[in-house]
């Protein structure tokens, strides 16, 4: 009889239990001290959580004045750049342009295209593309 009694007494404590599940704990009460304390703090952590916001705002807009300025100087020092890049360029197109001369070779050009590495490998690439292919040439 034991266990049937102990099923019993189980039954009722889980019927208990559910039944208080449902039904809230009594608000504990306050005293209007406690009260003031609690709109106290509550009104310090407002204006705690106002200055973070304030201070990630501005630490945000420091940080877009910067990359703006970086992006400045940037834009400055390419803008500086250019008129010494564009000396090197013509240089690098005229010694790349080919032009047919009658007569024999111009040793200054030559020396012109074997400095210039890009327009060498242009010239061989261009020699493998226009002679004939490697199978039909005569072997020396």
């Amino acid at each position: 009889m034991g266990l049937i009694e102990q099923l019993i007494l189980l039954a009722k404590e889980s019927i208990d239990e559910a039944n208080q599940r449902g039904r809230r704990p009594p608000a504990p009460v306050r005293t209007d001290e406690e009260i003031e304390d609690l709109r106290r703090t509550l009104a310090n952590r407002a204006a705690q959580a106002r200055y973070e916001q304030e201070q990630a705002e501005r630490e945000a807009a420091e940080q877009h004045a910067e990359q703006q300025a970086e992006q400045e100087r940037q834009r400055y020092a390419l803008e500086r750049e250019r008129p010494r890049q564009r000396p090197k360029q013509t240089k690098t197109v005229q010694a790349t342009q080919v032009a047919q001369q009658s007569g024999g070779v111009d040793a200054r050009r030559i020396a012109r295209l074997v400095r210039h590495p890009q327009a060498l490998r242009e010239m061989i690439v261009l020699r493998e593309i226009l002679d004939k292919p490697l199978a039909l040439r005569q072997r020396r």
